[in-house]
């Protein structure tokens, strides 16, 4: 007998929790003050919901809209107009809130609901459990979310918000490289499974250089590090890695600027989705078009097998994975038809 995730049961407690809540209540009349978003996700997730912060403050445009996320992601929405308020710890949630919107939280902030009880609460539950078999991309799963709330407000296109600060190191680093057209790229992922091959991309950072006169950025933390290494010594002559030290909003003033994005399903590519940057996706175990980037100028490569989804960790055809199935020829084409 097969149990349901962890993930899958407290998304049914989600969901029971805000039919309990919310017995004999009206969202069309609702007028709050206060309004609670809850985020406990990865960066790449969190830019897929930028939106709904602009969504509810054009709704209710005198409500105090508070955010809780991750700390690392503070950076990446402290420019937002929409957010009033960011906090990054489960205990500084230490009031009621008129509304509270689960956009991805824990048993910790399910019990914070049931202890506060706010006027109004959405969850991510309900619209996964609505939509099982059938889950949509992502930016409109969290539209979904918000919908009782903002009624048939049209789902805008996510966007994240840059500094004087972030505009200012973008400026330093194409002065200092003398860039004058260049292709942003993120050869990372979480998982070993999502990465295309470093060999592969100094192929594709050669084709950009020499054959169509760009220059190419590689872009990535930490962990990317050796990979990005790799990349450039393959590579060769007008490849350059973005200093050590930047913030997630500092890449995103350099991918603002860039003709293109190619990188494989992960948090940097949904940014330079959300600053409007044509995007080449490379996918491999990741769920059919759930995550694919929500930009229109966007392209995507993904062999879907019979194995897909999978766990991301134990494949079943390590020899010849689906990463593996991309190749550079046909990564060729889709940059030449979104430079086009």
């Amino acid at each position: 007998m097969r149990f349901p995730s962890p993930e899958k049961r407290l998304y049914f407690k989600n969901l029971v929790a805000s039919k309990f809540l919310n017995i004999g209540k009206d969202a069309s009349n609702l007028q709050p003050k206060t309004i609670l978003v809850v985020k406990l996700d990865e960066f790449g997730d969190m830019a897929n919901a930028t939106h709904v912060f602009e969504l509810l403050k054009k709704k209710y445009p005198n409500a105090i809209i508070t955010l809780l996320c991750k700390p690392f992601l503070k950076q990446l929405l402290e420019n937002d107009p929409s957010i009033d308020f960011i906090i990054t710890k489960e205990t500084e949630w230490d009031k009621a809130y008129d509304v509270v919107v689960e956009l991805r939280g824990t048993e910790g902030t399910l019990k914070k609901s049931y202890q506060y009880k706010p006027s109004l609460r959405v969850d991510r539950g309900t619209v996964r459990f609505r939509n099982r078999g059938n889950q949509k991309q992502e930016v409109y799963t969290n539209y979904e979310i918000i919908k009782p709330l903002v009624g048939d407000l049209e789902c805008i296109s996510p966007r994240i918000f840059i500094g004087l600060a972030n505009e200012n190191f973008r400026k330093d680093f194409i002065e200092r490289c003398q860039l004058k057209k260049y292709v942003v790229i993120h050869a990372g992922a979480r998982k070993e499974l999502r990465k295309w091959k470093a060999e592969n991309y100094a192929k594709i950072c050669d084709y950009l250089v020499k054959e169509l006169g760009l220059e190419v950025v590689l872009a990535g933390g930490k962990e990317d590090e050796a990979t990005n290494k790799k990349i450039k010594e393959l590579a060769g002559a007008n490849v350059y890695i973005m200093p050590d030290g930047n913030t997630l909003l500092d890449f995103a003033s350099v991918v603002e600027n860039a003709a293109l994005f190619i990188g494989n399903e992960s948090g940097p590519m949904h940014i330079a989705s959300c600053m409007k940057t044509p995007i080449l996706g490379l996918f491999g175990p990741g769920v059919k078009e759930v995550f694919y980037p929500f930009y229109e100028k966007s392209n995507v490569i993904h062999y879907i097998l019979e194995c897909n989804p999978c766990d991301q960790m134990h494949c079943v055809t390590p020899d010849n994975t689906c990463m593996d199935r991309i190749g550079v020829q046909e990564v060729r084409l889709a940059i030449k038809e979104l430079l086009v």
